[in-house]
């Protein structure tokens, strides 16, 4: 494994898309917190402050009943956000979408 990082070094870095769209791949930038298992991630914003909000599908939902995690923008600091409850993450959440109401996001 330390090899291939030392060849992606080498090579620059990957990115992908096209035009406008266009995407760096930067490995261990989200630092999961403990006890994430995720399978599928459906939704990933960013808010007005560049925090970074990724809902995904638990893997063991026993083990992990979360679906919500928040980062600082530097990829640090990753939180679940849960509300205080379980509703939140009952089903399988599908995208995400911040809204502003009464000027708060």
């Amino acid at each position: 494994l330390d090899f291939l990082k030392h060849l992606v070094g080498l090579a620059g870095p990957i990115i992908g898309g096209q035009g406008a769209f266009r995407y760096q791949y930067i490995p261990g930038l989200l630092e999961l917190p403990p006890g994430t298992s995720f399978q599928d991630c459906h939704g990933l914003v960013v808010d007005a402050e560049h925090n970074i909000y990724l809902t995904y599908v638990s893997k063991n939902s026993t083990a992990d009943p979360h679906c919500l995690i928040r980062w600082r923008p530097d990829g640090t600091g990753g939180e679940f956000l849960t509300g205080g409850g379980s509703a939140l993450c009952a089903g399988t959440p599908h995208g995400l979408t911040l809204a502003t109401e009464d000027g708060g996001e």
